[in-house]
C-alpha cells in the first residue's frame, strides 16, 4: 500500500525538487497548500496522511499555529531557506522528525523521507539537525538494505562504480548495491568522492598511488580508469609537492 505524504509550499522550484527525490518511492505525494487557515475538511485530510513536508518560510502563523496545537498530526519534516538555529528553534514547535534546507540534494530528501516512512510507529521523538555532507564530509550517507537503511559513514566509502545499470558502494571492502543512479550518488557524496570516470566516484583519501600516464588510479587493491572528460579537473585536485 503506497504511503500518503503531504506537503505545504508556495516555492515551484521546492515543489519540483520534492517530486524529483519521491519519484521511485513507492508514495502518493499531495499538495495541500498554500492556505490561510484550514477548515476541517482540510484537517480531516492532514490528520489521514502518514507524513507531512512543510516550507517553514512560506506558512502563515495562524496555520503554523493550528500545526503545532494539533496532537493528531502526522509526523512532520520541516524544510527552510535559512539554515539558522532560530529557525530551528522555532520549527520545534512542530516537533519536526528533520530540518533540511530547501537546496539539500534530492537524493538526501528522498532519504529522510525514507527513513521516516519506515520508523515505528509512534517514535515521535524530534531529529535536531539532518546531516548535510557538503558541510561535515563525515556525516552519514544510508544504503536501502532490503527493508532496511545500513548506515555508512561518507569518509569511509573508498569508491563507487556502476556496472550493468546498478551502481555499488565499495565499503570496508565490502560491496553494497544501491538503488541509486552514480550521478545522484555523485550530487549526495560530493565534496567526499570526486567523479574520475563515468562509471566511478573516488574517495581521494583511499588513493594509494596515481598512474597519470597510464590513467590509473589504485584505491586499496583495485585500479579505476581516470576518463578523459575528469582527467584535467581530477589531476588538479592534487597536492603536488
Amino acid at each position: 500500500m503506497r504511503k500518503h505524504i503531504l506537503f505545504y509550499t508556495s516555492d515551484e522550484t521546492f515543489t519540483v525538487l520534492l517530486k524529483k527525490a519521491v519519484r521511485t518511492l513507492s508514495v502518493h505525494l499531495e499538495s495541500f497548500g498554500p492556505t490561510t487557515c484550514f477548515n476541517m475538511a482540510q484537517l480531516a485530510l492532514l490528520r489521514s496522511a502518514d507524513l507531512l513536508l512543510l516550507d517553514l518560510e512560506g506558512l502563515p502563523e495562524v496555520v503554523f499555529e493550528q500545526l503545532s496545537a494539533d496532537i493528531d498530526r502526522p509526523p512532520v519534516l520541516i524544510f527552510t531557506d535559512h539554515y539558522t538555529v532560530q529557525q530551528y528553534r522555532k520549527a520545534l514547535a512542530l516537533q519536526p522528525r528533520c530540518f533540511l534546507t530547501k537546496t539539500a540534494p534530492a537524493l538526501q530528501i528522498r532519504q529522510a523521507i525514507e527513513l521516516e516512512l519506515m520508523a515505528p510507529a509512534g517514535n515521535n521523538a524530534p531529529v535536531p539537525f539532518a546531516p548535510d555532507p557538503k558541510s561535515k564530509p563525515g556525516s552519514r550517507v544510508y544504503i536501502k538494505t532490503g527493508k532496511l537503511l545500513k548506515a555508512l559513514e561518507a569518509e569511509g566509502i573508498t569508491f563507487v562504480f556502476s556496472e550493468n545499470q546498478s551502481c555499488y558502494i565499495r565499503y570496508n571492502q565490502q560491496i553494497h548495491a544501491t538503488n541509486y543512479t552514480i550521478t545522484e550518488l555523485e550530487e549526495q557524496l560530493s565534496p567526499v568522492l570526486v567523479r574520475v570516470h563515468r562509471s566511478f566516484l573516488v574517495n581521494p583519501l583511499h588513493i594509494s598511488v596515481v598512474f597519470p600516464k597510464r590513467n590509473q588510479i589504485e584505491v586499496e587493491d583495485t585500479l579505476i580508469p581516470i576518463g578523459d572528460t575528469y582527467r584535467e579537473s581530477f589531476l588538479n585536485r592534487l597536492r603536488l609537492l
